[in-house]
């Protein structure tokens, strides 16, 4: 019956307007069910106007006749009840009572328009006002004395960081949400109890050496048939040193290493484990009264002293290979070494 007339549509709702007969093109910020509507109408001929609500008599009789089941009485009732302290606080609230002025009566320049109100205004064609409330498209503005409860109904279920920032954005509306829904989720002791470990960060290198002897590497391999062999490698040239021991003290450790740096030279930096006979106040004292400077790794964590750690799984796999049918340790040793 209306296509190819032209006729003219009356609504009492001032946003419909920008949406229904914007020469520029449907807002980015409507619901998808009214751009589906207004791309329906672009059929048609038509001009849209906005007519005051106590104006718009025949519509508003047919509304008021219109008697809904009790279920969504009662339903609506609750409603009612919180949009109603939602509508007071938005009076109360004095960014938004502002916000709520300039919709109705007209934006200021931007330049002179304070940051806060910036960032509603730059939104400005999807902002609406319904019985005393803001509505941002189909979301709901939320005053800022309710924002706190609003995020406690969001994370009742701790959805986690990304699931209620899409539940919000399907309802709810506030210029900071995004950045409140991470500080409110990461403040969140049950989230956190059960996180993912975070992302482990990369591996500092070692300085690389220019001479050699600068700095050695220590560690104890074993036990191989009752006896421990202290592996020492020297990070420059890669030279390994591999002396068996039966004792892995403190005392023995201190003797061990005493011996090779009378024979190879002091080391500036003495690299190991955290191991009882390198932690110990004696083997502290030896370092020192040596002019060597000790460092230990990080507690549980083997890559920190991967030179060491890596040559003494090499010799325990090598000399496991080689013994077999090879004779005694102190060969397989030998031909470790020289090969």
């Amino acid at each position: 019956m209306l296509f190819g007339r032209h006729f003219r549509l009356k609504t009492d709702h001032q946003p419909l307007l920008r949406i229904f007969g914007s020469k520029k093109g449907i807002p980015v910020y409507t619901a998808y069910r009214l751009q589906r509507f207004a791309l329906n109408l672009l059929l048609y001929d038509f001009d849209i106007e906005c007519v005051p609500t106590h104006k718009f008599g025949d519509a508003n009789r047919i509304v008021k006749h219109v008697k809904p089941d009790e279920d969504y009485i009662i339903a609506n009732i609750n409603l009612e009840e919180d949009l109603r302290a939602v509508a007071q606080s938005t009076q109360a609230d004095p960014l938004l009572r502002k916000v709520y002025h300039h919709i109705q009566h007209g934006w200021p320049q931007s330049e002179h328009s304070e940051s806060d109100i910036q960032r509603f205004q730059a939104r400005q064609e999807s902002l609406s006002v319904v019985d005393g409330f803001i509505m941002f498209a189909e979301r709901l503005v939320i005053p800022s004395l309710h924002r706190k409860r609003c995020l406690e109904q969001l994370h009742c279920g701790h959805p986690g960081m990304q699931r209620m920032k899409a539940l919000a954005r399907s309802y709810v509306y506030w210029p900071s949400l995004d950045a409140d829904i991470v500080n409110f989720v990461k403040a969140c002791q049950h989230c956190a109890a059960v996180a993912r470990s975070p992302p482990h960060s990369s591996p500092v290198p070692w300085p690389k050496q220019t001479a050699p002897w600068q700095r050695v590497v220590v560690d104890y391999a074993g036990p191989i048939e009752g006896e421990y062999y202290l592996i020492a490698v020297e990070s420059f040239s890669k030279w390994p040193e591999i002396i068996q021991t039966s004792r892995i003290t403190s005392a023995a450790t201190i003797s061990i290493l005493g011996g090779l740096f009378a024979r190879l030279g002091m080391p500036v930096i003495l690299v190991s484990d955290n191991g009882t006979q390198f932690t110990r106040a004696e083997f502290a004292d030896f370092c020192a009264s040596n002019g060597v400077e000790h460092l230990t790794t990080a507690p549980f964590h083997l890559q920190s002293n991967s030179q060491a750690e890596r040559f003494v799984d090499t010799f325990k796999r090598a000399v496991t290979k080689i013994r077999e049918g090879r004779g005694s340790i102190q060969q397989a040793l030998d031909i470790f070494l020289l090969t």
